[in-house]
């Protein structure tokens, strides 16, 4: 099955609003630094010039998002990469600030690992050793519940991803897409995990076929996906799915 994503790039550009400068998860919502984030990231595949076009608004609304992001770290990680997807540098208030807000990581609190992983992140964008070694240690202690844990823990040690190879390959179903964990119903969001992880560590070809022809199968009319075949579009899982099907080159 073949898709032409050019709808895809309409469902997009519905949800970018052009007074804010940013993107909401639908046409109606308001725009948040989240849902700006995941259409930034399908954009840049599907309609880069567009993304070069709105640059200046873009900059503007991320620079006004970073002065109210300084306490909550995924915001502080996705202002970093939406910097790095635009290829824009961070602003000067908000390289210091950030700097200064890691400093008060150590010793290191109890986080969910996407928390995690964007702490590292921080940590290693900004040379902070100590932050990172606390970190990079902190990972074996964690017990992964599901695929997206196993994602984001494999991101900072992918020795992780190894260790739970079967873990993965076990959690597909017959519908080719991937579950929580073993036993559990496929979404889009654990078949982008699983995807992404088997394209870092494995050559086998059969379950990623398969899981590519499970996220195409929740395409819709609209150009969006959904979480699962027939399911509402969401712009998350849009994104997830483009990224996905580029890395593959799976359309």
């Amino acid at each position: 099955m073949s898709l032409n994503l050019n709808k895809s790039k309409g469902f997009l550009l519905s949800r970018f609003k052009e007074d804010e400068g940013a993107f909401g998860a639908t046409p109606l919502l308001p725009p948040t630094l989240e849902d700006t984030f995941f259409a930034i990231v399908a954009l840049k595949y599907l309609q880069p010039e567009f993304l070069k076009e709105k640059r200046l608004k873009l900059l503007n609304f991320l620079n006004k998002a970073s002065e109210k992001s300084q306490e909550k770290i995924e915001h502080l990680f996705q202002i970093l990469k939406i910097c790095e997807l635009l290829e824009i540098s961070p602003t000067e208030p908000f390289m210091t600030k950030t700097k200064e807000f890691l400093t008060h990581f150590i010793p290191l609190p109890e986080l969910p690992p996407f928390s995690l992983y964007a702490l590292w992140n921080l940590g290693m964008f900004f040379s902070n050793k100590e932050l990172s070694l606390k970190i990079q240690e902190k990972v074996p202690r964690y017990q992964i519940k599901t695929l997206e844990d196993l994602y984001y823990l494999g991101g900072i040690d992918q020795e992780i991803w190894h260790k739970h190879y079967e873990v993965i390959i076990k959690s597909q179903n017959g519908d080719g897409g991937f579950g929580f964990y073993p036993g559990t119903t496929s979404f889009l969001e654990n078949t982008y995990y699983a995807l992404k992880i088997l394209h870092e560590i494995s050559s086998e070809e059969r379950p990623v076929a398969r899981g590519l022809d499970f996220i195409r199968a929740c395409f819709n009319g609209d150009g969006g996906f959904g979480r699962k075949p027939g399911g509402i579009s969401y712009l998350t899982t849009t994104s997830m799915a483009i990224e996905i099907l580029y890395l593959y080159k799976g359309f």
